[in-house]
């Protein structure tokens, strides 16, 4: 296995094409790399200078503290380099202190970086030996990054989407704390990381007013300090998201072509909230099939047919059904054997699409994958793909409709699976009150539903796991993984006990994952009781409740593995009202299914 912190050559490959002209000679791409490598300096001078030198004679834990923030700034000066073109190195200089697990080999990798060096500078006791060990291997990084610029260039597609890309991270992680979670320094390090954005914004063929737009949110960071108190809201509207809509502008009038990348966030997305730039079909290797329209109402009549179970009893609608929200209200649904229950509680299927491997324990890669495995579930479908086949191709209104959506009057098991997954990926809301305030209608939400935001994303710190804005578990700004999570959900409502179910441990062996499960969207969980893998809550405020006394380790059970922080959170019963008030602005108009 080869160190973590050599060049990558896919990364190289990256870093290496030409860089384009942007009214300036060749020398600006050697400007650019020399103005990284000397941010990278500054943070590895700061370092041992700093830092490791407090280590050798140690500090107190306040000048401690006070060195390892100013290493955190300095970090972010270059963050955006090394997130959007060494995102590898990026995970072990600034990642989230959790194990990593590497597939498919299933390796399980202990998390490095400043991350982990906060835990380490917070607890009652500082093991300086494991925090110099932590400076070493950023040392070690720092080469490798330094590396990196000198190899290549940075063409103008890839600046413009770094340069909104990090502003999109700062929306999502930086403000909210999730990679500061203790210090609580992300507002700090986000006027930081916007200032920085200056110095590159010259190297952008075209010309906008960006640099006043980022000094405007640059100057209400700074004024407005407090973790707490800080208005995301309005810094959102009113200041970040203006930058990322200016620098689109500014490339499309410089005639730059959006990057051409497969993900699940349009590269030409304007800001985070616009309408339509989420892709329901980011898996799809071509562009989009112009028969889809046949494939989603082919889709749709599969997904109300009892045709595809063995029984003839029950079909997908039987468990999700669209006037609960594509959910069926129970804590468990039942099994096909009599007195039995399914493992877990139904999820909904609006906009699960939008989110990188399906089921409770992350076990399925696709929709396509997803419904294979609920029809030959013997407790869910018990159905056979075969025997459907022969019913299905003597019925002539379904030849009919599979030689519409694909060209063939045969049925196969790939076109069944393919057409109940269009369905399910045309079940695409994001037209919630919410989205609808953020596209601009200002009476969209109240005052209390925005104050119930800001707790969202910041005191109460559900964004720093329901990411903004699908508000589940999709790590921006690249959407490119679904996380999981320890919560240690017990199995009754009154919390005395542990819930049983081993969640991704089952699927993946490894001690990390063990009762871990995904972490769901929060939209539309005001019409999708109960809650939980296993339907434990009945109401939202059991929910809030549960993770404001720190998931399962607050109630007293023993989770040594708990990733969700089992500090209280404190949250006032106001503000419990006031941030379930929020989450209610999340619901989905369902008009269209």
């Amino acid at each position: 296995m080869k160190k973590i912190f050599l060049v990558l050559a896919g990364i190289t490959a990256l870093l290496s094409i030409q860089f384009l002209s942007c009214g300036k000679k060749e020398y600006s791409a050697a400007e650019l790399r020399q103005h990284l490598t000397r941010q990278v300096d500054e943070f590895e001078r700061y370092l041992t200078d700093s830092l490791q030198a407090l280590l050798n004679y140690p500090a107190e834990r306040q000048q401690l503290l006070a060195s390892f923030k100013t290493l955190r700034a300095h970090y972010k000066k270059f963050e955006w380099a090394v997130e959007y073109y060494m995102p590898s190195i990026a995970r072990f200089v600034n990642g989230a202190p959790l194990p990593e697990i590497e597939q498919p080999e299933v390796v399980v990798r202990e998390p490095h970086g400043l991350q982990v060096m906060e835990e380490l500078v917070l607890e009652d006791v500082i093991d300086y030996a494991a925090l110099k060990h932590e400076t070493v291997l950023l040392k070690s990084y720092c080469i490798s990054i330094k590396d990196n610029i000198e190899a290549g260039g940075f063409t103008q597609e890839q600046l413009y989407d770094a340069i909104k890309k990090q502003v999109f991270r700062i929306i999502t992680l930086g403000i909210t704390g999730f990679d500061a979670p203790a210090v609580k320094t992300g507002i700090a390090e986000a006027a930081v990381s916007l200032s920085e954005l200056t110095t590159i914004i010259p190297y952008l063929k075209g010309q906008s007013d960006l640099n006043d737009k980022i000094n405007a949110a640059v100057s209400y960071l700074n004024n407005n300090p407090d973790f707490n108190a800080f208005n995301r809201m309005v810094f959102i509207k009113d200041y970040a998201n203006p930058i990322t809509r200016t620098l689109a502008a500014q490339q499309q009038q410089a005639g730059i072509a959006a990057i051409r990348l497969q993900g699940l966030l349009k590269s030409t997305a304007p800001t985070l909230f616009d309408e339509g730039i989420f892709d329901a079909y980011f898996q799809e290797a071509d562009s989009i099939d112009p028969r889809l329209n046949q494939q989603v109402a082919l889709g749709k009549k599969l997904f109300y047919d009892n045709i595809l179970s063995v029984s003839k009893k029950r079909s997908c609608a039987s468990c999700h059904n669209p006037a609960l929200y594509f959910t069926d209200g129970l804590a468990k649904n039942a099994a096909l054997d009599a007195g039995k229950t399914l493992l877990r509680n139904t999820p909904t299927l609006l906009n699960s699409a939008l989110q990188t491997a399906m089921f409770y324990d992350l076990r399925s890669p696709s929709l396509e994958h997803q419904a294979n495995d609920v029809i030959s579930n013997k407790d869910e479908m018990h159905g056979d793909l075969d025997q459907a086949i022969r019913a299905l191709s003597i019925d002539t209104s379904y030849v009919k409709l599979f030689g519409n959506a694909y060209s063939t009057n045969t049925v196969t098991k790939e076109n069944i699976l393919s057409a109940i997954a269009s369905y399910v990926k045309s079940l695409i809301g994001l037209n919630s009150r919410f989205d609808a305030y953020m596209r601009g209608n200002n009476q969209a939400m109240n005052k209390e539903e925005i104050e119930g935001f800001n707790l969202f994303a910041g005191k109460a710190k559900c964004a720093s796991c329901h990411f903004i804005p699908l508000f589940n578990g999709v790590v921006p700004p690249a959407f490119a993984k679904t996380e999981s999570e320890v919560l240690g959900v017990p199995l009754t409502a009154d919390g005395r006990k542990m819930d049983t179910d081993s969640g991704r441990f089952k699927i993946i062996n490894v001690a990390p994952y063990l009762h871990a499960f995904k972490t769901t969207t929060v939209r539309n969980t005001g019409m999708t009781a109960p809650y939980m893998h296993n339907g434990v809550y009945k109401t939202l405020e059991e929910v809030v409740d549960f993770y404001d006394k720190g998931g399962g380790i607050g109630l007293g059970l023993q989770i040594d593995n708990q990733t969700l922080s089992d500090e209280p959170l404190n949250l006032t019963p106001k503000e419990k009202q006031l941030l379930i008030a929020f989450i209610r602005t999340l619901t989905d108009k369902l008009s269209r299914y």
